[in-house]
């Protein structure tokens, strides 16, 4: 009997603890929205003007950084294969440079650098998205873009309180609109391509530090966009 017991309470935990877990599904829109935020939508321009000349040749920074962040995927596939324990970064940094020495204050550092970082760059999403937002309600005010972004904050502070479950729900939600957003960018492209937008400047290639300078600009805008 006792052990019949251990074993429906065993099962009972197991179960517990997928109901706040994601599943494959959500696990991977999660990671999706975090790769494909606002930034590829409004940062191409500001691409675009950071090479010296300006022009398309800094797509070849674009797909440099693209290179870079595949890498660090596969990077982050292994480090997730050896420690599958939650905490991501914070586990993976104390892991690999020592439990008891370096990695304490590794693990540390990214913390505190997280606490500034963290909500700079949530607070660029929501900026973002209220910038998108006035080319159909017409509010350009930057208090009404203020208000906008509070509001899509009080919505998201709000989500956090839900069960995880429906975490999950709502994040494959937001990854098909992210989806039908990033196919629509692709639409409008196509049927409105022009062989002339990708004519480089007669100067683009002649001086190898600007080159060199400009791709190295063009992927840090890149790579704010991939990771």
């Amino acid at each position: 009997e006792g052990g019949g017991e251990d074993i429906s309470e065993s099962a009972s935990e197991h179960s517990s603890d997928d109901a706040h877990k994601l599943n494959m599904t959500q696990a991977c829109a999660l990671n999706t929205l975090n790769m494909f935020g606002t930034g590829p939508f409004i940062t191409i321009p500001f691409l675009i003007a950071a090479t010296d000349p300006p022009g398309p040749q800094a797509l070849i920074g674009y797909a440099m950084a693209a290179i870079v962040c595949i890498n660090d995927a596969y990077v982050w596939g292994e480090l997730g294969s050896l420690y599958p324990n939650s905490g991501g970064s914070y586990k993976y940094l104390r892991e690999t440079y020592g439990r008891h020495s370096y990695g304490q204050l590794m693990a540390f550092l990214f913390c505190w650098q997280q606490i500034i970082s963290g909500p700079l760059e949530i607070a660029s999403g929501f900026i973002a998205m209220s910038q998108y937002l006035a080319y159909i309600t017409d509010c350009n005010e930057w208090w009404q873009h203020s208000l906008i972004g509070l509001a899509f904050c009080v919505v998201s502070m709000g989500l956090l309180w839900k069960d995880t479950g429906e975490v999950g729900h709502t994040t494959v939600a937001l990854w098909v609109g992210t989806v039908l957003a990033i196919a629509f960018t692709l639409f409008a492209g196509f049927i409105h391509f022009d062989p002339k937008n990708l004519e480089t400047p007669d100067n683009a290639y002649s001086d190898g530090f600007k080159l060199f300078w400009s791709f190295g600009v063009a992927m840090r805008i890149g790579i704010y966009d991939f990771m």
